[in-house]
């Protein structure tokens, strides 16, 4: 009789330790499922969120090509290689929320052109000394840029995240410095003046805030060694 109230004692031991330990697992697994609910419901909160904000402040940079028109006169000539190259940054802000056609915008740039070429100075008809220069473009200036919609929250190529694409008109001023750097000569020198800039360019940006910037500049400076600059662009944006 014994052995049989120690069997059923045991018994029920067992069963109470594996109910007790069904009820552990039990609400971790619905613990954890709440979790990723709650992780899922941030996310979507958040891409919302920054739709129907007004304001996107943003920052980037961009590499360039670029095709600058130089100006000669009868005793100076510049052959400069057709060519150059360079670097810009940028930081801005553009308006209104994304469900909206049109957004205008603010933005701050700055330029470096990088160039080279051969300087000719005519002293005589039969006498000129030809010398290498190095050439280096400054330009710094604010930009009014005008977005125009043209997809919203589509499927990225590269998928993972959706995009909304603009076509950006933009229309700005600022200032250029042109250095003409000669070693060893005495044909050193630099020209500094304003210049209107004009951009058309093209913005995917995606909904994790990164963007890829193509743009086309054009630079319409007043000094008197550059008739106009034309600039070729790729770049990369985060709007935050």
């Amino acid at each position: 009789m014994k052995k049989i109230i120690l069997c059923i004692i045991t018994m029920t031991s067992l069963l109470g330790s594996a109910f007790a330990e069904s009820v552990k697992i039990a609400p971790a697994a619905t613990t954890k499922q709440a979790d990723n609910g709650i992780e899922v419901g941030d996310s979507e909160a958040h891409r919302i969120q920054k739709q129907n904000e007004n304001l996107y402040f943003f920052i980037g940079g961009n590499m360039k090509g670029v095709l600058p028109l130089y100006w000669y006169d009868y005793d100076n000539y510049l052959e400069n290689n057709t060519f150059a190259y360079g670097f810009g940054l940028e930081t801005g802000v553009k308006f209104r929320k994304d469900k909206y056609i049109y957004h205008p915008g603010l933005r701050l740039v700055y330029e470096k052109i990088y160039n080279s070429g051969t300087f000719e100075h005519s002293y005589s008809y039969y006498n000129t000394d030809t010398t290498n220069m190095d050439i280096t473009h400054t330009i710094y200036g604010a930009m009014f840029d005008n977005y125009f919609r043209i997809a919203y929250n589509q499927p990225s190529i590269i998928g993972g995240y959706n995009v909304n694409d603009f076509f950006v008109l933009s229309l700005g001023y600022g200032k250029i410095n042109v250095e003409y750097d000669a070693a060893k000569s005495q044909y050193s020198f630099e020209d500094k003046g304003n210049t209107w800039i004009l951009d058309l360019g093209y913005l995917s940006q995606f909904d994790n805030g990164l963007g890829i910037t193509f743009d086309t500049k054009y630079y319409f400076p007043d000094i008197k060694t550059v008739d106009v600059i034309f600039s070729f662009e790729l770049g990369l944006r985060y709007s935050f």
